[in-house]
């Protein structure tokens, strides 16, 4: 199989609830109403964000944060 991506999973229009710089972690709220905190790889990739953005994530199989893309609330 190809290594184009080492997503394990994908989670479209998360809530962030918060973000925690000093432990380069995200705690959001998926579409079905679960909260998750998940460490991301970088905290550059936490910059930014804030507590009520809606956002999309790529999650690898270590259950850390590899990828997330804002996006605008309607």
């Amino acid at each position: 199989a190809p290594l184009e991506s080492q997503a394990s999973l994908t989670y479209t229009r998360v809530k962030v609830e918060s973000v925690d710089q000093a432990s380069q972690s995200l705690t959001f709220k998926t579409a079905e109403g679960e909260v998750w905190t998940l460490a991301a790889l970088s905290a550059d990739m936490l910059s930014g964000l804030h507590k009520g953005d809606t956002c999309s994530l790529e999650i690898d199989f270590d259950n850390r944060v590899t990828k997330i893309v804002k996006i605008d609330s309607p």
